[in-house]
């Protein structure tokens, strides 16, 4: 459960309560979360090593033909070798390469599936002026870059054993709703800052090619003809959310998705643990009279909800399919509450309109 695949422990030390609230249908990245203290800890640490293994990789399989003049994201200055179809083609950039944020990734025609690589800063576009950027976000801890409330953060995490001695910085996602702030999620290394050397996380390529579907953690399925609106069943899900035991706070972040923050609080679903959590629901009519309830949830416990980075940290696998349990039961009855002659034929799908049974 949960996308910080590489965050092992975090603690967030600076968070006052309603350090801001925004006007309806709107979203300030001015006023997003302080992340400035946050600490957090790799399972999977990358280092200035990884990423020279990383960038010799590259260079052994050297992208052979004519350079043209291309852009990125709308913007000339670009070089890159093109290949497959006219219409829609594989792109190969040379450097400098570009920079963007991986959350970030301008859209291209076709179905482009990014590259990232790790590049000596000065083989990126503006590379130390972006690192140096980086840097300043991360020392305010504000979020930017927002699209509704989901927002940037990057955090700096810094490395000192024995003779290693490296800052990584890190751009997350964390949602903003009704005034608090979720679990930092979808964490990936930008930027190692070592002694010697500084590497980037570069976009290097991309290929014409269907991407791979997101990762949830379960979904759920309603069968009925007619359907109802997608909007009815966000309601159900923010009700879901917002109600015993997770009671998150929530709201609509699309018009097709729900969000709900539970932050530094005490968890109901597991006795005697602090939780910070994010639970999000999708909607989708993935297949002809059904629709599709896909369910992600970013989990952090806290036994002591003390301050030490140790002690706040992703839940033991036990912990994380218990939560899952209480999510995936939270949704059935308000699922369930949208048609009548109902019946749940397995764990995921709820087909409606069953004839009533006979007296």
């Amino acid at each position: 459960m949960g996308r910080p695949s590489t965050i092992a422990l975090v603690i967030l030390l600076a968070f006052p309560n309603s350090v801001f609230s925004y006007p309806p249908g709107h979203y300030s990245a001015l006023r997003a979360p302080d992340l400035s203290k946050v600490n957090i800890e790799f399972s999977e640490r990358v280092t200035s090593g990884d990423a020279a293994r990383d960038y010799a990789e590259m260079l052994a399989k050297p992208q052979i033909g004519q350079p043209t003049a291309c852009s990125f994201g709308g913007s000339p200055g670009y070089q890159c070798v093109q290949k497959g179809s006219a219409f829609f083609p594989n792109t190969y950039f040379l450097p400098p390469f570009p920079l963007v944020l991986p959350q970030r990734v301008p859209p291209e025609r076709g179905f482009p599936k990014p590259k990232f690589s790790w590049v000596p800063v000065h083989e990126a576009q503006g590379g130390l002026q972006k690192v140096a950027e980086w840097q300043d976000l991360a020392r305010r801890g504000k979020g930017f870059a927002c699209g509704g409330p989901e927002c940037i953060v990057i955090i700096a995490t810094h490395f000192k054993r024995e003779t290693l001695s490296e800052t990584v910085l890190e751009s997350c996602l964390v949602y903003n709703i009704v005034g608090t702030r979720g679990a930092p999620w979808d964490c990936r290394a930008i930027a190692i800052l070592g002694v010697e050397h500084t590497w980037v996380y570069a976009y290097v390529s991309y290929e014409d090619v269907h991407p791979a579907p997101p990762v949830f953690d379960f979904d759920l399925r309603l069968v009925e003809d007619p359907l109802p609106p997608i909007s009815s069943v966000l309601t159900a899900a923010q009700n879901a959310l917002e109600t015993p035991p997770l009671n998150l706070i929530a709201e609509k972040i699309t018009s097709s998705a729900v969000a709900g923050n539970g932050q530094y609080r005490v968890s109901s679903v597991l006795p005697g643990w602090h939780e910070l959590v994010t639970v999000r629901a999708d909607i989708d009519d993935e297949c002809d009279g059904c629709l599709g309830v896909k369910i992600f949830t970013t989990l952090y416990v806290n036994r002591q909800n003390t301050d030490r980075p140790e002690d706040w940290h992703l839940p033991s696998e036990r912990q994380g399919q218990t939560y899952l349990n209480a999510v995936r039961h939270s949704f059935k009855q308000p699922l369930q509450s949208l048609c009548t002659n109902s019946k749940w034929t397995d764990d995921r799908t709820l087909v409606c309109g069953v004839p009533a049974p006979h007296r």
